[in-house]
């Protein structure tokens, strides 16, 4: 494969990643909300948000690296002239997991810049309350 090839491919599984992001996020939206699935869960099993898109990408990453594992046996089985164990069993094609584990690595992203904003701003916030205080206290004291 040359490196035009690798982009069209790439920009290919962008496209399918999108699609599976419209099509299934009715599912775990609500509001406007694109972590309100996660934060749901989140809050039901009293662990971090993150811990439930690891554990959602986990599901993913385990099915690709048993189709990677089928697939490099079956490779060496033919390779030294043995029938090979057949193809793994996936409930939905390889490329579809892939897309998946994909969406799940984009959605810790989203979440984890979407806390430092948070973050960010409640630091913000609080160093401004604690200037205006100070402002307030060095008015009294005159």
């Amino acid at each position: 494969m040359n490196v035009n090839e690798w982009k069209a491919e790439s920009e290919k599984l962008v496209k399918t990643c999108i699609g599976i992001f419209d099509s299934k996020g009715a599912e775990y939206h609500e509001n406007g909300n694109v972590f309100a699935n996660i934060e749901r869960v989140s809050h039901s099993l009293g662990v971090h948000p993150e811990v439930v898109i690891m554990t959602y990408l986990q599901k993913h990453y385990d099915s690709i690296c048993t189709y990677v594992k089928n697939e490099s046996t079956n490779a060496a089985l033919t390779a030294m002239g043995h029938p090979s164990t057949g193809d793994a069993v996936l409930s939905e094609p390889i490329e579809g997991r892939i897309a998946d584990a994909i969406n799940y690595l984009l959605f810790l992203n989203a979440f984890i810049k979407n806390n430092s904003n948070k973050i960010k701003t409640s630091i913000a916030k609080e160093t401004i309350k604690a200037q205006t205080s100070v402002e307030i206290e060095n008015e009294s004291t005159k």
